[in-house]
This record gives C-alpha cells, sequence and structure tokens, in this order.
C-alpha cells in the first residue's frame, strides 16, 4: 500500500482552504491529520475524510409534510 502525504500548501491548493485554516482545524482536531516530525501532513484518506465530514446531506420530504401557513412557518 502507498501512502502519500501532502503539506497544508498541497491541501490548500487541493480544497480551495487556506493555508492557516488548515493548520488551524489540525491543531484544534477537527479535521484528519498526521503529526511526523512535528509537522502535520495528510494523506489520500485523511482528504476523502475531509470531503465526506464537510458533505451536507440531502434531505428528502414529503409532499404531504409540506404545511402551508400565513407567517411562512410550520
Amino acid at each position: 500500500m502507498e501512502l502519500n502525504f501532502y503539506a497544508a500548501q498541497q491541501v490548500s491548493a487541493m480544497t480551495g482552504m487556506g493555508v492557516d485554516w488548515i493548520w488551524q482545524q489540525a491543531r484544534l482536531g477537527k479535521i484528519p491529520h498526521h503529526k511526523l516530525g512535528g509537522r502535520y501532513r495528510w494523506t489520500d484518506q485523511d482528504l476523502a475524510a475531509l470531503a465526506l465530514q464537510s458533505a451536507v446531506a440531502a434531505v428528502v420530504v414529503d409532499d404531504d409534510e409540506l404545511i402551508p401557513s400565513r407567517h411562512g412557518r410550520r
């Protein structure tokens, strides 16, 4: 199994997020990462997990559940 390790600058380029945000989220333990020799590194699996954790789940609602109201609230 081949492991590719990416630096924060590479992760930033791949995700479109800023390098500072990448480092901050890793320090806070909010995104998957590895710390090797005091440096943060990411694998392909870490990036896949990051994409999954930030994905927005679609919500399916039946028409029967939609109840119109005068004020736009349920």
